[in-house]
């Protein structure tokens, strides 16, 4: 049986599958469609509805640290960083959202100092794929009220 990632991915039944597709959210977004065909813009991704702007902003950190490690931090930007945090908290990742904050606040003291994030982490940020009480608070509420939180998309999809 193969399993296909449909368009509205917030109906995918299985967990993992949806993990999955989240996981490839951002670099979709961000290189096909919007304005351009090229891509979304910050901008573009601002004015779509709440549900993609909260899973971007969880999977483009998430994508940064899987790639970057700490310092995707910096490429965030201070800026980016609170908007992951307030993307946590919008999903009720409240653990998630605080060892994030105390993070930041090593990363903004010092950028170099790796052990510093490690221990302001206290274990409360391991990798989203490692982290299954996230992967299922994130796949219950990406389905809860799908229609007010990524739009309506034509029957046939």
């Amino acid at each position: 049986m193969r399993n296909e990632i449909p368009l509205a991915f917030w109906k995918i039944k299985d967990d993992s599958l949806l993990f999955d597709a989240l996981q490839y959210l951002p670099s979709n977004l961000f290189t096909c469609g919007g304005r351009s065909g090229q891509g979304h813009t910050e901008e573009e991704i601002e004015n779509l509805p709440e549900g993609f702007r909260i899973l971007v902003t969880i999977f483009y950190l998430e994508d940064e640290f899987a790639n970057e490690g700490w310092v995707g931090l910096g490429n965030l930007g201070g800026e980016g960083v609170v908007k992951v945090i307030e993307a946590y908290e919008a999903l009720g990742l409240h653990e998630r959202a605080n060892a994030l904050r105390r993070v930041n606040a090593a990363f903004q003291k010092d950028p170099d100092d790796e052990l510093a994030f490690k221990k302001a982490a206290r274990r409360a940020l391991p990798d989203l794929v490692d982290d299954d009480n996230a992967i299922h608070a994130i796949a219950t509420i990406t389905r809860i009220d799908s229609a007010q939180r990524f739009g309506t998309l034509p029957s046939d999809v």
